[in-house]
């Protein structure tokens, strides 16, 4: 076991049920397929990290599913608690805190070319402070590490405003928790913020991974007139 976890929140990609606003654009099917993309094309990518792993999954009846998108790879499962996000957030702190970790990071699964750096970045922070965060374009954010349990953190947050992140730091220094900003990054909730995510990839230099992962975005989006 290493001192070091990364969690990343999956939703089952059931048409209808994830992706709704890309949904509007591209259609459920098309939605949960790219959604399902995504948390495969991060598994991969982070898997050759030293740090342990776990996608924290939902719902948790889809249990089997998940364990075959995690088959031949160094990830672990664990069902997601009910509740709002916020409390579904402190519920998976609390058990990785309380399961020994001293070094704790969670994603989300909307930011499929989220940096290495980034990710790295965070474990390195936290061995001086206390959470680390980093924002999105739209005002929430991308990734959140604690190296101690901060409770209250996640507490009567309005989850999916452009305030998230800006309430969430105004918490923490209220309560003196020592917090640092990492880079800003991008979630993919929109048929335009699948565009710029093309204009991203293409204009960088990236693995045959994420080439694959960009073909197939580019593949939806000629099918539906979306292309720029």
């Amino acid at each position: 076991m290493s001192s070091s976890l990364i969690g990343m929140f999956a939703k089952h990609w059931l048409p209808g049920q994830c992706k709704t606003r890309l949904a509007k654009s591209i259609g459920f099917e098309n939605a949960a397929w790219l959604h399902r993309r995504f948390v495969q094309h991060l598994i991969a990518r982070i898997n050759p990290n030293p740090f342990d792993k776990q996608l924290v999954f939902s719902p948790p009846h889809r249990q089997s599913e998940f364990q075959r998108m995690i088959r031949n790879t160094d990830w672990h499962l664990h069902a997601q608690s009910p509740g709002d996000l916020g409390q579904r957030m402190q519920s998976f702190f609390a058990h990785a805190f309380t399961a020994g970790y001293q070094r704790v990071v969670l994603i989300g699964s909307d930011s499929p070319d989220l940096p290495d750096a980034i990710i790295q970045n965070a474990f390195a922070k936290l061995t001086s402070h206390d959470v680390v965060l980093s924002p999105t374009t739209d005002g929430g954010y991308c990734l959140v590490g604690q190296r101690r349990f901060v409770p209250t953190m996640f507490a009567s947050i309005k989850w999916s405003s452009s305030r998230v992140f800006h309430d969430t730091t105004e918490r923490l220094a209220e309560q003196n928790v020592s917090f640092a900003t990492l880079g800003t990054w991008h979630d993919i909730d929109t048929v335009d913020d699948l565009q710029a995510f093309m204009l991203r990839s293409q204009s960088s230099r990236t693995t045959s991974e994420n080439q694959s992962l960009l073909q197939d975005v580019r593949s939806v989006l000629a099918t539906h007139g979306c292309l720029n």
